[in-house]
This record gives structure tokens, C-alpha cells and sequence, in this order.
């Protein structure tokens, strides 16, 4: 005595299983086999340009205040 099954509902659920992670894949060897790093530029990239006097450093705010001793100069 076998079940019935809602053909539909077991090719929707595969569909949403199967589609989002054949993007996500495609995404991740994509940018694997590129050597891209997460976030962009690299550390190194900012500091060659710093060092070659063109404008693409990382400037942020000054600390001020009680939390100013939590974060190193460097």
C-alpha cells in the first residue's frame, strides 16, 4: 500500500533546492578559480598605493573618548 505524493509539491521543493545552490556554486568556483579575495582589495593594495603617493588608502576617524585605548596605533 504506497502513499500518494503531491507530484507538483516534490518537483517545486526540488527545484528550490537544486536552482539556489547550482548559483551558489557556480558563483564560488567562479571566484575561486579568479583568486578573488572577500571584501575586495586586498591589505597589500592599499599600502602599494599609499607608498606610490595615490589616494586609495583607508582613512578612518580619529578615536576619542573612554574607548581610546582599546585599539592599537598600528
Amino acid at each position: 500500500m504506497a502513499l500518494e505524493v503531491n507530484i507538483l509539491g516534490l518537483i517545486a521543493t526540488a527545484l528550490f533546492i537544486i536552482i539556489p545552490t547550482a548559483f551558489l556554486l557556480t558563483l564560488y568556483v567562479k571566484s575561486s578559480s579568479e583568486k578573488n579575495v572577500s571584501g575586495g582589495f586586498s591589505q597589500s593594495y592599499f599600502d602599494e598605493s599609499k607608498s606610490q603617493g595615490k589616494k586609495k588608502t583607508n582613512l578612518s576617524a580619529k578615536f576619542k573618548g573612554k574607548g581610546e585605548g582599546m585599539y592599537s596605533d598600528s
